[in-house]
């Protein structure tokens, strides 16, 4: 299956950084000014705050070489959660102006260690984004982890269940990614979409049914993942553009 949106490293970052906490305060003089601007209260200790607000600073004048530097030595002071918190969201920032896709990484994954309430209400998202980026790095064990936490707390995206399901079978665990596979083909409720959808299950009915195994043959059977994975494409497809597979298909009924 190809790369699911090659992980939009900048849409990702914006997205993330798009929530409800704005970056606290860290210079003591703007802290009056803002107060009860959010009902969120971060806990930073004082010498968090110097090298935070440095670091902060340097965003503003965009020098993110500076700014990397001064977070490294937040970073190394960093022992709250709100505080571990604050270093993610920064490490996520730095990594959209720089196009750090490592650090960008490191930032969500920050994030959701920290421990802070903060993180609470984002989770699912960057539940979603670190089980993506754990699929593209071919962690497929870390990926269906987050993958599927991200979905039992109601996260929705359209590549979440596919990424879930070829990360199952990347490990041959190919009853578990047909169980997702069946759940993404549920997902897709558009009435519009029925006729594919029905023709994807008409497909994985014919492929996967009692005794297919030996019915397959062992030759036969190496080539079940590819056929999966054609699926998986096509769900994705459907759920991101759709014109393009009513293209395709009437391409291929006026060739056959």
């Amino acid at each position: 299956m190809k790369k699911i949106s090659t992980f939009a490293l900048a849409f990702a970052t914006t997205t993330l950084l798009a929530g409800p906490i704005a970056a606290p305060a860290f210079a003591a003089k703007k802290e009056k000014a803002e107060a009860g601007a959010s009902d969120f209260k971060p806990e930073l200790s004082k010498e968090f705050r110097v090298p935070m607000a440095a670091a902060q600073q340097a965003m503003t004048a965009k020098d993110t070489a500076t700014a990397l530097a001064k977070l490294n030595e937040a970073a190394a002071l960093a022992k709250l959660p709100d505080e571990k918190f604050y270093v993610g969201q920064m490490e996520l920032q730095i990594s959209q102006a720089n196009g750090d896709k490592a650090l960008q990484m490191k930032g969500i994954n920050d994030v959701l260690n920290s421990g802070s309430t903060a993180a609470v209400q984002d989770r699912p998202r960057y539940l979603f984004y670190a089980g993506s980026g754990a699929y593209e790095a071919k962690d497929y064990q870390t990926a269906i982890k987050q993958l599927s936490e991200s979905e039992s707390l109601g996260y929705t995206n359209p590549n979440l269940l596919p990424l879930l399901a070829e990360s199952n079978f990347k490990l041959n665990q190919v009853p578990a990614g047909l169980a997702v596979l069946e759940r993404a083909i549920k997902a897709q409720n558009s009435l519009a979409l029925l006729g594919p959808l029905n023709d994807i299950r008409t497909q994985l009915s014919g492929l996967i049914r009692p005794g297919f195994v030996s019915a397959t043959g062992t030759d036969r059977l190496a080539h079940l993942p590819r056929y999966l994975d054609g699926m998986l494409e096509r769900l994705q497809t459907l759920a991101n553009e759709p014109g393009k597979d009513r293209a395709r298909m009437t391409e291929y009924e006026r060739a056959a």
